[in-house]
């Protein structure tokens, strides 16, 4: 049985990107289904930690926007495939 880390073994920053972009829009296609209503940000998925390796395999600029929080000023943000991918910054 192959275990989480041996899916994703060996997979390029562009690859891990995609299966990101379509898995978030699978996602949103099934936030509403007959009585089922899922809770989430539709079409965003946030970074932790990495968003530079994205945008590059993307070939996408991160943009800067203000965000309100005192710990997270700043927002670190691309789009790619019609999903945003934002990481919070100091």
């Amino acid at each position: 049985m192959k275990t989480k880390q041996d899916l994703f073994e060996g997979l390029t920053a562009k690859q891990h990107l995609n299966l990101l972009a379509k898995s978030t829009r699978q996602l949103h296609e099934l936030s509403n289904y007959n009585s089922i209503l899922l809770a989430y940000k539709p079409l965003e998925v946030q970074i932790c930690r990495g968003i530079e390796a994205l945008a590059d395999a993307a070939g996408k600029e991160i943009k800067t926007t203000p965000f309100n929080c005192n710990n997270y000023p700043n927002k670190l943000q691309f789009k790619y495939k019609g999903v945003l991918f934002y990481q919070l910054h100091r």
